[in-house]
């Protein structure tokens, strides 16, 4: 599997020396392996990069280490090395064990060493049965015929015996050059995480219908970040999703979100268990785009395939926008999540929870409700009804432009977090108090949106003798988006 590899590491190697001004010293690698087994799939994976003797200050924006010659360094006291390029491969294996899963992932490094021109290699394992069978063990058994000093053949006679004849040429390749190095599994070592990261990713994919046997080959920046964009517009805590429903109306897409403040969250969290109840500042929106928001649609395939229908999920928005949950979200389309054992939680191949279905749950269809009235007012543009809605253009409050040799600059000039506007009821004067990122959006998104022509407006609707609701709606070039204090945007004069 991994000598598909070969050629694009290569190619990485070249085009760093055609970009070079001065000739690269040396071409070396630093390989981890690791594999697991459960319910008898197995499954490896292996994570490495490539590097010179240049020197360098960048760290190849490994988060938490540096990239070292002997393997990732979390003291970040080891030399940096000059990171060429980074690469991830996985592959599976059905009725297998522990061991041969970590055979198959020492076997697949050694395939590909033994077909790139390294000049220092080091790989690392978490498996001592695997590293002591190799340096201790591997003379013994060949001379034996592959047999105990019982008569009985070997365990995973097959696996040795390629990797027999792969170290064999290794060794003589690289000769003192090569190195095998045992590493704690499960410790935080980074290149250790990112191997079994893969093994599982392998397993994920194929218990998700798609093919395991996976690789790839990114240049430093692109291996730890991800280029990405999302609609500025879905910007809240929260995307709630129900299974089954399409979530668009006349070719137009729909996405609901949700945000607690912690001010009202118990222990100052905002956590999705709060969601649902009566908190006073919970924060709705329902926004409609254009385009569809690619993360979110390939997110709601894989729901709509592991969930039964009309499941009310909750999914953290903070969760999907991490460099490296959005980029394995968009190269895997999702279908790197996997459903935990407990049938509600949605969890990355890195175990780290993005979604969950909302319990109990009649909090869920209390949210639904509130949302399909937000989906009467904006998709059936209800507002534009003047005899029920006023509207009040705060754009400006929001917003100024500056214009220079005929270049126009927006910018978000807000002085506080709370701008009151005033209305006008029977000739009486009632001003609505309106806090940035509970009736409306975040500072931060509309910051993103002033490129995007926003126009913010405030709408009252009469809802007593003495009372009025109001909502705030922003329109764009990228969207059209409701926010509303569900539970306290009712204003009494």
């Amino acid at each position: 599997m991994t000598t598909k590899l070969i050629e694009p590491i290569i190619k990485a190697h070249d085009a760093a020396i055609a970009e070079s001004k001065n000739p690269l010293k040396g071409f070396n690698t630093v390989i981890y392996t690791d594999g697991g087994c459960k319910y008898d799939l197995g499954s490896w994976g292996i994570h490495g990069y490539t590097f010179t003797d240049d020197p360098t200050k960048s760290n190849s924006s490994v988060p938490n280490a540096v990239a070292g010659r002997k393997g990732y360094d979390l003291t970040r006291k080891e030399e940096k090395v000059n990171v060429i390029s980074f690469f991830n491969a996985c592959g599976v294996e059905e009725k297998s064990t522990n061991n041969r899963c970590e055979l198959l992932a020492m076997s697949n490094a050694l395939a590909l060493i033994n077909n790139v021109p390294f000049d220092n290699v080091t790989i690392l394992s978490d498996s001592l049965y695997v590293l002591e069978g190799m340096t201790k063990h591997l003379d013994k058994w060949s001379k034996n015929n592959w047999t105990k000093s019982t008569g009985e053949s070997i365990v995973n006679k097959d696996l040795w015996v390629n990797v027999n004849t792969q170290y064999n040429e290794a060794t003589s390749k690289y000769g003192r050059n090569l190195a095998f190095i045992k590493v704690k599994g499960h410790s935080g070592d980074v290149g250790n995480d990112c191997a079994d990261k893969n093994a599982t990713l392998g397993r994920v994919l194929y218990e998700n219908g798609k093919d395991p046997e996976w690789h790839i080959c990114n240049d430093p920046k692109a291996e730890w970040t991800a280029e990405f964009s999302i609609n500025p517009l879905i910007s809240d805590n929260y995307f709630i999703y129900q299974t089954g429903t399409s979530n668009t109306a006349d070719n137009k897409n729909i996405y609901m979100q949700a945000t607690v403040n912690k001010s009202s969250s118990k222990g100052g969290d905002d956590k999705i268990e709060t969601l649902g109840k009566r908190i006073a500042d919970t924060v709705l929106s329902l926004v409609v785009t254009p385009e569809p928001v690619t993360q979110l649609e390939h997110l709601k395939n894989f729901l709509n395939g592991k969930l039964p229908p009309y499941s009310i999920v909750v999914s953290s928005l903070n969760a999907l926008r991490l460099d490296r949950i959005a980029k394995d979200m968009l190269t895997h389309e999702a279908f790197d999540l996997r459903l935990k054992h407990d049938g509600v939680t949605v969890i990355t191949s890195a175990n780290q929870e993005v979604c969950k279905v909302l319990n109990p749950v009649r909090l869920g269809y209390r949210f639904l409700n509130h949302y399909g009235g937000m989906y009467n007012i904006l998709v059936n543009e209800m507002y534009k009804d003047t005899a029920v809605f006023t509207e009040h253009d705060i754009t400006d409050t929001m917003y100024t432009s500056t214009t220079v040799k005929s270049k126009t600059t927006t910018k978000v000039t807000l002085e506080s977090d709370l701008i009151t506007v005033n209305t006008d009821i029977d000739g009486k004067t009632v001003p609505i108090p309106l806090t940035i990122g509970v009736d409306m959006p975040r500072k931060l998104t509309l910051s993103k949106l002033k490129d995007h022509n926003p126009r913010v407006c405030l709408y009252t609707r009469r809802s007593s003798e003495h009372s009025l609701t109001y909502f705030t709606i922003v329109f764009s070039d990228v969207g059209i988006g409701i926010w509303s204090a569900i539970y306290a945007n009712e204003r009494f004069f």
